[in-house]
């Protein structure tokens, strides 16, 4: 049983009693509620209402008028008025996309920024916390004219920040590091009195929860090993594997359908299906995407635990290894762009991804694949800046295509390169600055060819272990 002071109108209806008692400021009355008789989804908005009316009881005006604003919906109750509030479902269902509002928007941190700070503390051997907001959604109390949609051509010259859920706070030799995802905050640095001070300074302000050391984040379990974290989906493989009823089958070391006979060539059609095509049939899957789907389900269910192991390196720089496979698409004859970036040891981004236009040459396709983990490369020495992070410049490009190194270098524009001349521009532009550096590797050694190309079990298990692939959970 559950007593709550408010001022109660008799022709208020019983669904929005509890509304009007957790936004009350009365004392006349008091009235009984049994926490029994509340649904789930009518006791969670009284949790968070309840959270919002202690993290700023204050906020009132004298005639007893309260305003809140709950995540993009605001109401405003008056207690000597007996017109009924609008409960949250009912403001939710008078917002209409494109008339009231546009698009909603969270802080969310790009994973690729998670995994440098990671492999940051895993470098400098500090300690990563972990903390969950209450009512996320509920705070931030707006008092002056918010513009949704910034004017064409403004531009903040004090914000240089390159991710915008990542902050910083350097004092003295002290650093320390927060992400933002939502509700969820990741924390770290050298010092552990200035973390404190972050906590204690967030909790001021809000409702927050110290979940202690990381552990689970995203999905994604964070194991510490003697050699340093292991980044797994385990639990979440797991879930996926037992949702399918596929917990039982048939493992499979490989994710693609390969011929045991070396001299019948596999199904060009079978393999474009499950390289390419798997997601973009989603809205008419054939059985063989259904049997390409399953093979992937078996694959997981090989090593559901294997993880991405971030461990000390001597050397603690960024280095890439990029590739591409020249029309692979059999639909529109588009190339197939894969690269792997490093920071050490630690494989911190990777992309497999089907090129935007036409490449007429295979060189024409490594170029653009080049190109485009140029521009991932130069926003990850952007996020090193702001991590106090030092790197050395040029960075090394592992390229197995010797045309398309001899482009990216040669000064002289030809016939056969004119139609991709702005990218031609950009990577040489960059490559005369000293930013990259391209190094000719052994396509048997190039690590990329993991997103892009069919491989036999003995060569997808080699590059497993060149991205730093484990089994933490083998026996």
């Amino acid at each position: 049983m559950v007593v709550i002071k408010a001022n109660i109108g008799s022709d208020v209806s019983s669904i929005h009693q509890p509304w009007l008692i957790l936004l009350g400021a009365g004392d006349e009355d008091a009235a009984l509620y049994d926490d029994e008789n509340i649904s789930e989804g009518e006791g969670l908005d009284l949790y968070n209402l309840d959270l919002l009316f202690q993290n700023d009881r204050n906020n009132r005006t004298d005639e007893g008028q309260s305003i809140r604003s709950v995540e993009n919906f605001s109401f405003a109750i008056r207690l000597n008025k007996t017109v009924e509030p609008k409960s949250y479902k009912e403001s939710v269902q008078d917002s209409k996309q494109g008339i009231d509002y546009e698009e909603t928007f969270s802080p969310v941190v790009k994973m690729v920024t998670v995994r440098c700070v990671l492999s940051l503390a895993v470098q400098s051997n500090w300690s990563i916390y972990q903390l969950d907001i209450n009512n996320a959604f509920l705070y931030g109390d707006l008092e002056e004219e918010v513009y949704m949609t910034l004017p064409e051509g403004y531009f903040s010259p004090n914000d240089k920040r390159n991710d915008l859920s990542l902050y910083t706070k350097s004092v003295g030799e002290s650093f320390v590091v927060l992400l933002m995802y939502v509700d969820d905050i990741l924390i770290t640095g050298n010092d552990l009195i200035e973390i404190e001070k972050c906590k204690d300074l967030l909790n001021s302000k809000f409702l927050i929860k110290d979940l202690g050391e990381l552990n689970y984040f995203l999905r994604i379990e964070v194991i510490k090993n003697d050699c340093g974290i292991c980044l797994s989906q385990r639990k979440y493989n797991l879930e996926l594997l037992s949702e399918f009823g596929m917990l039982a089958c048939k493992p499979s070391k490989i994710p693609l359908y390969v011929s045991k006979n070396k001299n019948k060539p596999v199904k060009l059609v079978d393999y474009e299906k499950l390289l390419d095509n798997l997601s973009q049939d989603m809205h008419a899957p054939k059985l063989i995407d259904m049997k390409n789907a399953f093979k992937v389900l078996r694959y997981i269910k090989h090593s559901p635990g294997k993880g991405i192991q971030y461990s000390k390196s001597n050397d603690f720089q960024v280095s890439a290894y990029v590739d591409s496979d020249w029309a692979k698409c059999i639909a529109t004859r588009k190339s197939i762009t894969g690269y792997a970036v490093y920071l050490g040891n630690c494989l911190v981004s990777w992309k497999s991804k089907r090129q935007t236009v036409l490449a007429k040459s295979s060189a024409e396709a490594e170029f653009r694949a080049m190109s485009s983990v140029a521009c991932e490369i130069i926003w990850i020495l952007k996020i090193l800046t702001e991590l106090n992070v030092k790197y050395k410049t040029p960075v090394d490009m592992f390229c197995d295509n010797n045309a398309a190194m001899q482009i990216a270098t040669n000064p002289v524009f030809h016939e056969r390169t004119k139609h991709f001349e702005i990218d031609l521009f950009f990577l040489r532009e960059k490559i005369s600055e000293g930013i990259f550096k391209t190094i000719k590797v052994k396509s048997k050694n190039n690590v990329s060819n993991l997103f892009t190309k069919r491989l036999p079990i003995q060569v997808h298990k080699r590059f497993c272990d060149q991205l730093h692939l484990v089994e933490h959970f083998q026996a």
